[in-house]
């Protein structure tokens, strides 16, 4: 989207379903042996958002998860549920107001990044 600069096309939807998708994705793409674990919450709240785009993100983070594992197959984690964000947290972000959200986490057993790789992982189209 950001390299075709088109206006975003976002709708009340599901992210969970957006997740779902992603899931059933990965576990067809991935290789058996790399321990895929989602855990959606109950309840959650319909967002404005692009289905496409959020499963997209689910994807791409959990294949590079894969890819930067090297030599072992990984575990990677998906988590979505609701998060309040007080007053104090908002405070940290300036772009967040107190209130309810969805929070997506997706995490791995890898090595991690470096200072330099973790500067610039927003930059678009920069790649390890």
């Amino acid at each position: 989207m950001f390299s075709r600069k088109e206006a975003p096309n976002r709708e009340l939807t599901s992210i969970e379903e957006s997740v779902m998708n992603a899931e059933r994705m990965l576990r067809a793409v991935l290789p058996a042996s790399v321990s895929l674990n989602f855990t959606i919450g109950s309840n959650l709240p319909q967002v404005i958002a692009n289905q496409d785009q959020i499963c997209q993100v689910v994807v791409n983070l959990c294949t590079n998860a894969w890819q930067a594992s090297g030599e072992f197959d990984g575990n990677i984690t998906v988590a979505l549920d609701r998060v309040s964000i007080g007053t104090e947290e908002a405070r940290r972000d300036v772009n967040l107001r107190p209130g309810n959200y969805l929070q997506l986490d997706v995490c791995d057993n890898g090595e991690g990044m470096d200072e330099e790789i973790m500067a610039r992982i927003f930059d678009p189209f920069f790649t390890t």
